[in-house]
């Protein structure tokens, strides 16, 4: 054509190139319904239709590239498997064989993390120190790329308590020692103080108590103050009658 009636505007070399073009996306379009309809439903099924989607690009005269929307959408779907594949309890492994670890790991180390139980508004020292030893134990004893996801959440546990530990009341934040403190106040009032024995046995068990809340025997003059108040009204109830009735007669004034 171009020999016969030449192209001296140009106009004939853009046609031909605007049908070459269409006639590519017109086959990339067919190849995209030929791919669809032989993808399956596993990944090797879509590794074989990848094969035979080249074949068939051959018979059609499209060159393959990757720009192909035929190819785009078979490499996605092949990518989307190898994503899952590597997809291990939501953690996105970075190969196939670490992935592959990860699943030989998860079950002892999903058993290991049921043992750790998240901090309460009552948990004492002993908790924390628990929970890092059982921290550092877990590091030696994981090593897949599951661990981050899990020490993570240990550590979570950890600034957990450490909030929980510190809030002695309501929206009362305090340092660790002032929390002790008032913890250990508050396990006194909560005590049996009925009677004499009680209050020795009490006395003696607060000392047992001092680790668990982060204290040492300088700083329990607040509950032992409260405890010689106790006693205190046990040996001299009358002084206690006498305040009552002192109030009593407040009031009615």
């Amino acid at each position: 054509m171009l020999s016969v009636f030449g192209d001296e505007s140009g106009e004939l070399g853009t046609l031909a190139d605007y049908y070459g073009v269409a006639l590519q996306d017109s086959k990339d379009r067919q190849a995209l319904r030929y791919v669809k309809d032989i993808q399956g439903e596993t990944e090797e099924d879509s590794v074989k239709a990848k094969e035979k989607l080249i074949e068939y690009c051959g018979t059609l005269s499209l060159p393959v590239t990757d720009e192909l929307d035929c190819m785009k959408y078979i490499n996605q779907r092949l990518e989307d498997f190898d994503l899952q594949y590597r997809t291990v309890d939501g953690v996105v492994c970075s190969t196939r064989d670490s992935a592959d670890f990860a699943r030989e790991e998860l079950q002892a180390l999903q058993a290991f993390f049921g043992e750790i139980a998240p901090p309460t508004s009552e948990s004492l020292l002993d908790y924390e120190a628990d929970l890092l030893a059982r921290r550092t134990e877990f590091e030696e004893r994981f090593c897949s790329e599951l661990k981050q996801k899990y020490l993570d959440k240990i550590n979570g546990y950890l600034s957990d308590f450490d909030k929980k530990f510190c809030t002695t009341g309501l929206l009362k934040k305090v340092d660790r020692k002032q929390a002790g403190k008032d913890r250990l106040l508050k396990a006194m009032k909560k005590a049996d103080t009925s009677s004499l024995e009680k209050i020795e046995e009490v006395r003696k068990g607060m000392e047992e108590l001092l680790p668990k809340f982060g204290l040492v025997q300088e700083d329990t003059a607040e509950a032992v103050q409260y405890l010689e108040k106790q006693k205190d009204k046990i040996l001299n109830p009358k002084s206690g009658m006498d305040m009552i009735k002192g109030l009593g007669k407040l009031f009615k004034k």
